[in-house]
């Protein structure tokens, strides 16, 4: 019966899987201060091409979008190129790879994008905050988010064709949307 999991798949018309198995997104935490995927990073990813297809780790679609530490991003070229090489490395093993593109929404905190300004805002789809601190950094408890507005929506969805983009010039196979954390 588990045969049936190691043999070729069809995603769609242009992408053929080497196997049914899906590695799922896990945040590793391992992108560099400025959210550039390192080394570190392609090695993990490609020691898993093995995999039918890899769901990247969540990828930060805008700056105001982090609420954890050294989580990459995918709006400047610095992290472009980083996924080109985690991208290269999966290619490289067989691999296929999509891009899980998010905004952390209520989780979001301005110690990572307000550059020094704690009152920066954070944006969810309500104003509705979440209790406790970001995880890794205890001493930073999640601030009330700011309910979006029509204009920040349309922000938000041209920061996520964006980033779409942008994952597709880093070589990534595909991308998967990960909506704002509720």
């Amino acid at each position: 019966m588990t045969e049936n999991l190691f043999q070729p798949y069809a995603l769609n018309n242009s992408i053929s899987l080497n196997n049914k198995i899906l590695m799922a997104p896990l945040t590793r935490c391992m992108a560099d201060d400025n959210l550039v995927p390192t080394q570190a990073m392609a090695d993990y990813y490609g020691r898993r091409a093995e995999a039918g297809l890899i769901i990247s780790e969540a990828v930060i679609i805008r700056p105001d979008g982090q609420g954890y530490p050294n989580t990459p991003g995918l709006f400047t070229q610095a992290q472009i190129d980083g996924w080109q090489t985690v991208t290269t490395a999966v290619h490289k093993n067989g691999g296929k790879i999509f891009a899980q593109l998010w905004h952390t929404g209520r989780v979001a905190h301005p110690y990572f994008y307000g550059k020094g300004n704690d009152d920066a805002p954070v944006l969810a789809p309500s104003a509705i905050g979440v209790e406790g601190s970001v995880p890794r950094m205890r001493e930073l408890n999640y601030k009330t988010p700011k309910a979006v507005s029509l204009d920040e929506i349309k922000s938000l969805v041209h920061d996520y064709a964006q980033a779409a983009e942008n994952a597709i010039k880093a070589g990534f196979d595909g991308v998967e949307i990960r909506l704002c954390c509720s």
